[in-house]
Formats: structure tokens, C-alpha cells, sequence
């Protein structure tokens, strides 16, 4: 099992528009396969600043989400309202 922690940050007056992509998203998201699960928050001192967090079961069913076209057409849809390049964090249980 892995934790992936993806960090973005919204562009000035975007925040509605990538919200409401988002939301749409993660219902893709929470169907993929391997997907157990995921949640977006909110920076509390920084209302710009989104963090998903998702459990997957393998690196693999990750990787294939990265590669789908769900994601792609995410992707085109939200970077455009951000303010920099999303961050990626793959995580395992440590030993």
C-alpha cells in the first residue's frame, strides 16, 4: 500500500473554478482501480494551497492513474488555473 500527497497551489481568483474540477476528480479518482481512497484539504493559513492525499493499493495501480485519460483531462483542466506546477509525493510505510 502507498500514500501519494499531491500539493498545489491556486492561482489568485481560481480557487471556485479548481474546486469545482476537482470535485469532479476525485469521484474518477475514488473509481480507479486501486484507488482505496482520497481527500482534498485546504491549507488553514494559506486558503491557495490544496493537498490530496489518496491510499493506493500498489505503485503500479498508481502509475496507471497517472497514465489514463481521466487524469490527462484533469490535468488540462485544473493547470492552467494554478500558479505552479503540482508537487508529487509517493510515500510507503516506513520499515
Amino acid at each position: 500500500m502507498i500514500k501519494i500527497i499531491i500539493e498545489r497551489e491556486i492561482a489568485e481568483g481560481m480557487a471556485h473554478y479548481y474546486d469545482c474540477s476537482l470535485k469532479r476528480a476525485m469521484l474518477k479518482l475514488n473509481q480507479a482501480e486501486g484507488c482505496l481512497g482520497g481527500e482534498t484539504l485546504t491549507d488553514a493559513k494559506n486558503p491557495q494551497r490544496r493537498i490530496t492525499i489518496s491510499t493506493w493499493r500498489s505503485i503500479q495501480d498508481w502509475e496507471a492513474w497517472t497514465e489514463s485519460a481521466d487524469r490527462q483531462r484533469l490535468l488540462l483542466e485544473i493547470n492552467p488555473l494554478l500558479a505552479q506546477s503540482e508537487r508529487i509525493s509517493v510515500l510507503q510505510q516506513a520499515a
